[in-house]
């Protein structure tokens, strides 16, 4: 009998997009739902019988999410597939400063993401082995229950493939918490934000032609857009005058982790220079205190040239 505490997920960050290589990180995750989807095609034949007609397979697509708490090196690999390779530095012997921005040029004709092969043992004779595998979706979370920071990425891969089990070696380091972590709205402290979720949504899909089983290319089907959703304790109007004004502001959300080389720390930072709510619903359902639930924007800033930067410090030397 399979148990899922025993399953592992590993990634390797491939070269081609497509050509599978060997897992070299590994993640603790919370759960995952990567299928392989073959649509059933009925023949549309009228053979004399009331039964409808033979069946053959469609063309595959293989896709679905992982969930998962923040961590401070292998998150670097998923940014990168969500925003593209980023722009890294060294701060001092043994600490390293990584910057993603959404990449506006592709990294393939075929591919516009890094692509990476995913392995998901689900504690069975084989693993299952996903090659060329981007993050369409990236989304970043926080607030109630959830004192870690955590992520959930949605992939999209191009072929499925069983192998060998390989060994996981898992980073060290602790999640992110939301304890102590920095969160300025315009420039002064948020007070009163009790929930938090960014999502960067690629918009890609995947594209078939006539005689391939498995996606032969991705392309971007719509516009990339980074949304949020926020939930506020009503203690005043100031937020909803923005919303109420349309006045797009800044957010900067940080969130540190242990000492790496003083004075640096583990740290994730992401940064929006101009966000606009989108509704702001603020009305009394009880006799209890309000809170309202908000939605947003982060919109492109010509000034930054982004619409989200997020900054990583860790002791990964490049990604």
């Amino acid at each position: 009998m399979a148990e899922g505490r025993l399953a592992h997920i590993g990634i390797g960050k491939e070269v081609a997009w497509g050509t599978s290589v060997a897992a070299t990180a590994y993640l603790p995750f919370i759960s995952e739902s990567l299928t392989t989807e073959i649509p059933e095609i009925v023949l549309p034949e009228v053979a004399g019988i009331r039964d409808e007609g033979p069946s053959v397979q469609g063309q595959r697509r293989h896709a679905g999410a992982i969930e998962f708490e923040v961590r401070p090196e292998i998150i670097g690999h998923f940014l990168r597939s969500a925003l593209g390779p980023p722009t890294s530095s060294q701060l001092v012997i043994g600490a390293y400063q990584h910057v993603f921005v959404p990449d506006q040029d592709a990294f393939a004709v075929e591919c516009p993401l890094p692509p990476y092969t995913v392995e998901v043992h689900r504690d069975l004779a084989q693993a299952f082995q996903y090659a060329g595998a981007v993050v369409n979706r990236l989304t970043l979370r926080g607030g109630g229950d959830q004192r870690a920071m955590r992520c959930s990425v949605e992939l999209i891969a191009k072929t499925m493939a069983r192998i060998a089990k390989t060994a996981p070696a898992f980073e060290d380091q602790p999640p992110f918490l939301w304890t102590g972590g920095n969160i300025q709205i315009g420039g002064a402290a948020a007070v009163g934000l009790e929930s938090f979720e960014f999502m960067l949504d690629n918009g890609l899909e995947g594209i078939h032609d006539i005689i391939s089983q498995d996606i032969m290319y991705l392309r971007p089907g719509s516009f990339r857009v980074c949304s949020l959703r926020l939930t506020f304790d009503a203690k005043d109007s100031a937020e909803l005058d923005r919303f109420l004004a349309g006045t797009e502001t800044a957010f900067s959300i940080q969130l540190d982790g242990a000492m790496l080389v003083d004075p640096h720390k583990y740290s994730i930072k992401l940064e929006l220079p101009k966000v606009r709510y989108t509704a702001f619903p603020l009305n009394v359902g009880g006799p209890g205190r309000l809170t309202v639930d908000v939605t947003a924007k982060a919109k492109y800033s010509r000034v930054d040239s982004y619409a989200v930067q997020v900054t990583l410090v860790n002791d990964v030397a490049a990604y």
